[in-house]
């Protein structure tokens, strides 16, 4: 195998796989295509948020926050008085731009 050989196949190697996601909404099933693109990882540090606690003692209580802002946000198709989807799992968040659900 030449060296420009195995650069190619490195390179294929690497580049992203297309990807399609299906939304369910409503009990209606509808596909939106997505362009293919290599996610960016951003790390954030989840603050402490302290509730207050309804009762008569008044207790606090400390539950995570996470606040999300930037210029980054309107690059990836998020615009300031828009709603979001924020789907839940186990150890993980899913956050959409609900203009792209119709």
């Amino acid at each position: 195998m030449h060296s420009t050989e195995k650069n190619q196949s490195k390179e294929k190697r690497t580049t992203p796989v297309p990807t399609f996601k299906r939304v369910v909404q409503k009990q209606k099933e509808e596909s939106i295509h997505l362009r293919a693109e290599t996610p960016t990882v951003r790390y954030l540090k989840l603050q402490p948020f302290y509730r207050r606690l309804s009762g008569l003692n008044s207790s606090l209580k400390i539950v995570p926050e996470l606040r999300l802002c930037g210029n980054w946000l309107e690059t990836a198709g998020f615009l300031p008085e828009e709603y979001v989807s924020v789907t839940v799992m186990e150890g993980l968040l899913v956050i959409r731009s609900t203009a792209l659900i119709k």
